[in-house]
């Protein structure tokens, strides 16, 4: 039956263990990204990011946004992909909505499903790489 598998294969278990002697090292260049794709991000009017000043360790495992709108959202990964940089929707669609499971209205999370795009991070990411992505999304 179809349905989300939250188990790890061996291969990322060896993944793991592999980097967990750079966990922090790792932890923190994804924090100093996160805090510098903020402050560009700050500028862009109709997108907004997640209020996470109440979290005492975010990881930065993703670095989602928000539009105000479904078809901003869609020019603005349509416009980053013409230019080599790969998005990703998450949270889409949202989950009361597939097929296999039985619906209920969940107006909330419906909306916001249609409205948030992830920008890439990872670790190697560049403070430059960053900024061309955030002046690629003021332009789109």
């Amino acid at each position: 039956m179809p349905g989300i598998n939250g188990k790890n294969s061996e291969f990322h278990a060896a993944m793991g263990v592999l980097v967990d002697k750079y966990f922090d090292e790792i932890l923190q260049t994804r924090i100093s990204q996160g805090k510098h794709y903020d402050s560009l991000l700050n500028s862009i009017s109709g997108i907004t990011r997640p209020d996470i000043s109440g979290i005492d360790l975010y990881n930065y495992a993703y670095m989602p946004i928000l539009f105000e709108n479904e078809k901003e959202l869609l020019d603005a990964m349509n416009h980053l992909e013409s230019k080599g940089i790969f998005t990703r929707r998450y949270f889409y669609p949202s989950l009361n909505t597939l097929d296999y499971v039985q619906y209920q209205s969940c107006p909330i999370a419906e909306d916001i499903s249609k409205r948030v795009l992830c920008l890439p991070i990872f670790h190697t990411l560049s403070y430059v790489d960053i900024q061309r992505i955030v002046s690629e999304l003021k332009i789109s």
